[in-house]
């Protein structure tokens, strides 16, 4: 996921597995700004393909 969100100029500095509850193999997304969450909306609605439109990293 990490690499994919690279891909796209976006970073979760929280990503990781949640230790929590292994078992269910939950990842933990962190805390974002709207902006970041706006942008990562874009992202996965346009199928992973920017548009152009991910110029510059945008960071939790």
């Amino acid at each position: 996921m990490r690499a994919a969100l690279t891909r796209a100029d976006i970073v979760l500095p929280s990503l990781a597995v949640d230790p929590v509850s292994p078992d269910l193999r939950l990842v933990y997304l962190g805390n974002v700004r709207a902006d970041v969450v706006v942008k990562l909306a874009r992202v996965i609605r346009d199928g992973g393909d920017c548009n152009g439109q991910c110029r510059g990293t945008a960071t939790a």
